[in-house]
């Protein structure tokens, strides 16, 4: 499933170009972390604690993580149409920025992403 769903569409975009094409489906959706400074009665992560738990919160451990999925990616030269963060509110912290950079460092050693949406209700604005 995962190669006809995800892996097939990334390795070869331009065979699934069109707009009808599964790869408009494809993106990478990454829950960061669970953890959050803000209590939003609508998260769902906050309101069902147990989809993330405590255990595998740990900051390193999904940094390393991270690492080891972007390393992946680059060695399969899939070309990822979007990247989803989706976590508590973290880019105002360290934690934030290290995602970010990651990221970044990866995009320069050649991972492909089209494009990377962050949600968030933007409260580190302030």
């Amino acid at each position: 499933m995962l190669d006809l769903r995800y892996f097939n569409p990334w390795r070869n975009l331009s065979k699934y170009n069109n707009e009808r094409a599964i790869k408009n489906d494809t993106q990478l959706e990454l829950f960061i972390t669970a953890d959050c400074n803000q209590n939003c009665e609508y998260c769902y992560l906050k309101r069902y604690d147990k989809l993330y738990p405590k255990e595998f919160r740990n900051s390193q451990i999904i940094l390393k993580n991270l690492q080891i999925l972007y390393d992946y990616i680059l060695e399969n030269q899939f070309q990822i149409p979007v990247i989803d963060f989706f976590s508590g509110e973290i880019w105002h912290s360290q934690f934030g920025h290290d995602i970010l950079d990651i990221t970044l460092e990866y995009i320069k050693k050649g991972m492909s992403i089209g494009y990377i949406m962050i949600t968030s209700n933007c409260f580190f604005i302030n």
